[in-house]
């Protein structure tokens, strides 16, 4: 079996904190904006207890698939 590396580890702790660890009730997406190999994605989460966050994201096209840069991600939690 492959060991984790410290990055890998660091996206799975960023991701288990995004998904409150299986919580998440809806995913809808905000905007899209493409511009060449990059785009940037604005979408809302709300989990299971009721609580919205906003989250802008950027991404990357790699071997013709989206994936999350991780450069930087953006989060605004919404009024209740």
């Amino acid at each position: 079996m492959r060991k984790r590396t410290e990055s890998e580890d660091a996206r799975k702790h960023v991701w288990d904190s995004i998904t409150r660890k299986g919580t998440i009730k809806d995913v809808e997406i905000l905007k899209e904006e493409v511009k060449g190999e990059g785009a940037t994605v604005s979408f809302k989460i709300t989990y299971k207890d009721g609580k919205r966050v906003k989250f802008t994201e950027d991404l990357v096209k790699k071997d013709g698939r989206w994936k999350v840069s991780f450069l930087e991600t953006k989060a605004e939690a919404e009024p209740s």
